[in-house]
């Protein structure tokens, strides 16, 4: 018979950690709460007077709502001033690819209700031109300073169309009212005239007709009746002109 003393024990403590962990995969875990999501459009932001707006990247689009579509969006950027998306061009490489010599061309037409069909022309700088003129304010006497910035503004870039001979240019400003007083402006800080005698200058006679047609001058003086029968003699104008009420 065999003696209780002599039956081996076995050793457990190597299985306790395995029995502790089993026990803890099998107790189930309390479900925690979830947490309740914060209304961001109540939120109170003390330097705002309004809490900011979220907007999509397609509607916003650098803060012009443009559709992705460049037929579409380019009769869209048309219509606006260069100052809304002079700087968003610079940065955003879909609206700078539309802004090509063709979409300047366009832009020109419907602002200036003109007609462009050179294509050789850079009609950006043109744009440019006419929405910031640059003129010699600071080389001009100060009682005239008021009227260059109010009313004047034009007449450099007027009269360099005229002696450059550029007839589009000319007719555009003309036509757009941009020149006040054809009779008297301002060109290299002082007050000059007129319109007929740059034209003459030039001896262009497509020019010297153009600014004929806005000429509603009582008389022309006794040098530029001379000018104009050297100019138009022998020509088939030359009745037409020598006709003008101002000839007389």
């Amino acid at each position: 018979m065999i003696s209780i003393n002599h039956i081996p024990v076995m050793n457990t403590t190597p299985l306790v950690p395995f029995i502790n962990r089993t026990l803890q995969l099998l107790t189930p875990i309390p479900r925690q709460p979830v947490p309740k999501r914060r209304d961001v459009s109540k939120l109170s932001y003390p330097n705002r007077k309004t809490p900011p707006t979220f907007k999509s990247i397609k509607a916003s689009m650098d803060g012009l709502a443009l559709s992705g579509i460049p037929e579409v969006d380019i009769q869209i950027l048309i219509d606006l001033d260069i100052e809304t998306f002079n700087n968003v061009s610079l940065t955003n490489i879909y609206i700078h690819n539309l802004l090509d010599n063709n979409f300047w061309r366009m832009r020109l037409e419907r602002k200036y209700h003109v007609i462009a069909t050179d294509m050789s022309r850079n009609y950006k700088y043109l744009n440019y031109a006419l929405a910031y003129p640059e003129y010699n304010k600071d080389d001009l006497r100060e009682e005239y300073k008021y009227y260059l910035i109010e009313e004047y503004k034009y007449d450099q870039m007027f009269v360099d169309a005229i002696t450059s001979e550029d007839l589009f240019l000319v007719k555009l400003m003309l036509d757009n009212n941009l020149i006040p007083d054809i009779y008297n402006f301002i060109n290299d800080g002082q007050i000059t005239e007129n319109s007929l005698s740059y034209a003459l200058s030039t001896g262009n006679r497509e020019m010297v007709k153009l600014i004929l047609q806005y000429y509603n001058s009582d008389f022309v003086r006794g040098y530029e009746l001379k000018d104009l029968r050297c100019m138009f003699e022998n020509t088939p104008d030359y009745e037409m002109i020598m006709s003008l009420p101002q000839m007389k």
